[in-house]
């Protein structure tokens, strides 16, 4: 062999071995309890050949990713997701990602019962039907997360698990299902005074003005959601089209707190 070829074959060996380890994922340590209503599947080293038979696609994520199961014949209609990326320098970069579908009309299923979805915190909440026919996700970013060289451990907490008949899974220390009241309860409100007004023979976008204008600084979640719909009202092109979404908001359901964790 040349001296040539010899110089060679370091740097290609480099070449194939570089990529395999730039797929190797940090270990992710899930705080949650162990519960027969739910699995959660990190997408690690340790468990990518469980993930990877669920979607091909796994070892392409995001670190923190990871993979939820619903075990139940009732829909999860909102996850909380929080990540701690500990790294290699002694910081923590904290992250946090809401799969809500109380924002949408009919409320949509963040997993479907019996089912599973993927949740990463650069592109959020992702079905099993829509893995498996493209395997892709969203192209934008909902936000970064350090690079895999500089973590050392990933620590996952889901929050709160919300299914569709109101039951609440995990700790629940950010309360997210006051935040799905308060965000009904601000919609209602807006829409109940453009109904009034209409009803009236009022102008709904000078009332949409008012509004906006007598508030500017709201002093609790459920104003500020008051008047985040009526922003939303005021800048529609098709401002009936916008209030009749409004209309078909599901109302929430009494949520209640299961299992030991709260």
């Amino acid at each position: 062999m040349s001296s040539k070829q010899t110089l060679l074959m370091p740097l290609l060996l480099v070449s194939l071995i570089s990529p395999v380890r730039a797929q190797v994922m940090r270990s992710i340590a899930v705080t949650n309890a162990v519960n027969d209503r739910i699995a959660i599947v990190p997408i690690d080293e340790a468990h990518m050949p469980y993930a990877t038979a669920l979607f091909s696609h796994a070892s392409t994520q995001a670190p923190g990713a990871f993979i939820l199961k619903n075990l139940t014949d009732v829909q999860i209609t909102a996850v909380v997701a929080q990540w701690a990326y500990s790294l290699s320098n002694g910081e923590v970069v904290k992250r946090g990602f809401n799969c809500d579908g109380y924002f949408a009309s009919p409320t949509w299923a963040a997993v479907k019962a019996h089912d599973f979805s993927l949740i990463t915190p650069e592109e959020g909440c992702t079905g099993s039907d829509r893995l498996l026919q493209t395997g892709n996700l969203r192209s934008n970013k909902l936000q970064s997360v350090p690079n895999k060289e500089e973590i050392a451990q990933v620590t996952l907490t889901l929050d709160s698990i919300i299914f569709e008949n109101g039951d609440i899974l995990g700790p629940d220390t950010l309360y997210y299902y006051r935040e799905i009241w308060e965000r009904y309860y601000g919609a209602k409100s807006i829409l109940d005074e453009c109904q009034s007004v209409k009803a009236g023979g009022g102008e709904i976008r000078a009332h949409l003005a008012k509004v906006l204008t007598d508030s500017p600084v709201a002093r609790d979640r459920r104003t500020a959601w008051k008047k985040h719909y009526a922003l939303l009202l005021e800048r529609s092109p098709n401002l009936e089209g916008t209030l009749e979404q409004l209309r078909s908001l599901s109302t929430p359901p009494d949520f209640h707190h299961v299992g030991d964790q709260k």
